[in-house]
């Protein structure tokens, strides 16, 4: 389970999902959207529908990866546990694993239940410049994905580039750039 608000999704999301699937085995790697990040600046935050086409358009070729969209349905505020415990809940004969960037690992003791969500599922960590890795930390056995490429591409790049008529249309995963643009800066 990759969850994101992906806003946009771009070709390092699709790069980490591949890597992810190639180099660990994993059957499928699902896009968890989130509708609303309360970490992040809703003022940039594109509408839930156009970012759940956007990856739609991007996997759609690739049956590795699967865009869920369970958050859209489950009652606020969206915690990681509540919604793999969802998920888990539908899907029954399915091992659910989570990917989460160093950055989240040094922040994960401040999630909802996350001894919970550390006993319950297997934690994939995708290494982020600045943020180094204790894997011993919490008393789980994650999966430190050390040798992953470093993705230097960011949606918040993409969307400050937006801002400052930058092209940067080939960092994104389709053919939506002029949609892009005019979303944001209709924002």
């Amino acid at each position: 389970m990759y969850f994101g608000s992906f806003n946009p999704l771009h070709i390092g999301h699709l790069a980490i999902a591949n890597y992810l699937a190639v180099q660990n085995g994993i059957d499928e790697v699902w896009f968890v959207l989130s509708p609303v990040n309360p970490w992040k600046d809703l003022k940039e935050q594109l509408p839930f529908e156009f970012r759940a086409s956007i990856i739609n358009d991007a996997i759609k070729k690739d049956t590795r990866f699967r865009l869920c969209t369970i958050e859209a349905i489950l009652p606020r505020p969206h915690y990681t546990v509540s919604s793999l415990r969802a998920i888990s809940l539908m899907h029954p004969d399915t091992h659910f694993q989570l990917l989460i960037g160093g950055d989240n690992w040094a922040e994960i003791h401040k999630w909802h239940q996350y001894e919970r969500l550390l006993a319950g599922f297997t934690v994939y960590i995708y290494p982020r410049r600045g943020y180094p890795v204790d894997t011993t930390l919490y008393g789980a056995r994650p999966v430190y994905l050390e040798n992953a490429p470093i993705m230097e591409i960011s949606s918040t790049a993409i969307r400050n580039a937006v801002k400052n008529n930058i092209d940067l249309r080939h960092w994104i995963a389709g053919d939506y750039w002029e949609q892009l643009v005019t979303k944001l800066n209709n924002l």
